[in-house]
Order: structure tokens, then C-alpha cells, then sequence
């Protein structure tokens, strides 16, 4: 007897794509058998996939107890995105501080962001400022780039143009493009 593979997602496509084709009748064609294997295959892929996610998010918390800064922004951004684990800004909130506070730049730049956008707090373009400060001080580029966007804006400080460009530049030196961008385009105006 020959042996083919159908996996379960072409299967799937085949009979969403191409209904008339696997009808009631058609469909007996397959063997019980040959649906059977690929649906336990697919089940162990997946588990296997879980079983893998679940492994990466405790390393994160491993690290994150450890006082790494890269685990706690990591957990920081599975709790933001919440595809792994349950979405929950505070917890994301609290991952982020902890990556700032042991200076992650991108951790200070996230939570920076997360304030300024208002996303599971109160927005505040002060405490914004407060992290991409921290993240430009710690030379994380698109911390600088943000901060330059406040300063030009008046945005939780005191509008200033010179320390926008200022700011902009150094984002400039830290090669992070969009500060690059803006910094060129406000120079040729006068900035």
C-alpha cells in the first residue's frame, strides 16, 4: 500500500479551499487511519511548542529573580503583548520598573512609552520623560530619540529646541535611524 502525508493545516485548506472536492464520499477515500497520525502528530507538535514557550517564559522569571535586566523586560513584554501568557499592564509595568531600576535602556525605554501612550497607567509625559531620560543616559538610542520628540514638543518638560537637538543628535551617534531622520530634516530647517 502506498503512503502519503496530508498534514492537518493542508487538509484543512484543502477542504476550506476546495469543498466540492472532499464531500462526505470523497472524504471516506482517506484512511481513518492516515487522519488519525496526522491529528496526533499535530497534537504533539503542539504540546511540544507549549512545552517550549512555558521553558522560555521561566527562564525569563529565572533571570528576572537573578536581577538580569534582559528577563525582567522580557517578562515585561510577554505580559504586554499577553499572546504567551494572560495580558496584564500591571505585571508589565512592574517587569519593566524592575529592567529600568537595573538598567535595561530598552526596559526604561518601554516604560517610558507605556506612560507616555497611557497603557496600563495613568498616561504622564513627566514619568515618560523620568525613563527615557534614564534609557538615554544609559545609551539606548530611541530613548534619545524620545526624549528630543518631548523637548521639541513641550511634553512633560519645558519646550526647548537646543536640547531637542541636543538629544536628536545623540540618538544621531547611537545610529538609531529615526532619531537620525529627525535630527537632519530639523537641521536643515534651522533647528
Amino acid at each position: 500500500m502506498k503512503k502519503f502525508h496530508i498534514g492537518p493545516l493542508v487538509l484543512f485548506m484543502l477542504l476550506v479551499s476546495v469543498p466540492e472536492a472532499f464531500s462526505e464520499t470523497s472524504l471516506k477515500k482517506i484512511p481513518h487511519e492516515v487522519l488519525r497520525k496526522e491529528h496526533l502528530k499535530y497534537e504533539k507538535e503542539s504540546t511540544e511548542y507549549k512545552k517550549a514557550i512555558d521553558e522560555e517564559i521561566a527562564s525569563y522569571k529565572k533571570a528576572c529573580k537573578k536581577n538580569k535586566g534582559e528577563g525582567c523586560r522580557n517578562l515585561g513584554s510577554e505580559y504586554t503583548i499577553g499572546m504567551y501568557v494572560v495580558q496584564d499592564y500591571s505585571k508589565a509595568i512592574k517587569y519593566f520598573r524592575k529592567a529600568c531600576d537595573l538598567n535595561d535602556g530598552i526596559g526604561c525605554n518601554i516604560l517610558g512609552s507605556m506612560y507616555f501612550n497611557g497603557q496600563g497607567v495613568k498616561k504622564d509625559f513627566s514619568k515618560a520623560y523620568k525613563y527615557q531620560r534614564k534609557a538615554c543616559d544609559l545609551n539606548t538610542g530611541i530613548g534619545c530619540t524620545n526624549i528630543g520628540f518631548l523637548y521639541f514638543r513641550g511634553l512633560g518638560v519645558t519646550q526647548d529646541y537646543s536640547k531637542a537637538m541636543k538629544y536628536l543628535r545623540k540618538a544621531c551617534n547611537l545610529k538609531e535611524q529615526n532619531g537620525c531622520t529627525i535630527y537632519k530634516d530639523l537641521k536643515s530647517k534651522g533647528y
